[in-house]
């Protein structure tokens, strides 16, 4: 219990939950009506402390189940990486933003990624990586 009276109950939340104190009855008890700190979870997270991680991220995020994020891939964001942040001055090399799918289209088959940024040969070979041949 905290407060001053002792008359709060106390507890922690972990994962961004927020304590919650309510009345709940009791009617086997001596006190009808006690008051019982519970955590309000985020979404995605769930337990009695908001200790499990519940979150499924979208578009090839991937979570660290450690801190309970989302890490989102070049283009995503917001908490589950469902929200896209790629605009269409992002596409390189002459490629075409698509709204739709949040991804550029590429002009041609020297580019490629969300942005037409990566370099491709037309053998297929990265530009810039050496390679050796016998």
């Amino acid at each position: 219990m905290a407060g001053t009276l002792c008359d709060q109950p106390s507890r922690e939340c972990l994962n961004g939950g927020v304590v919650v104190i309510k009345d709940v009855e009791r009617p086997l008890s001596a006190q009808t009506v006690v008051k019982e700190a519970q955590c309000k979870c985020p979404a995605g997270i769930s337990g009695l402390e908001c200790e499990v991680c519940n979150r499924k991220c979208k578009n090839d995020g991937i979570l660290d189940t450690n801190m309970c994020v989302c890490h989102c891939p070049r283009g995503r964001g917001g908490l589950l990486c469902g929200v896209c942040t790629l605009e269409a001055n992002d596409c390189q090399n002459g490629g075409t933003y698509d709204k739709e799918t949040c991804k550029c289209t590429c002009k041609d088959a020297k580019h490629k990624g969300v942005d037409c940024s990566i370099p491709v040969c037309y053998n297929g070979l990265k530009v810039g990586k050496r390679y050796s041949y016998e």
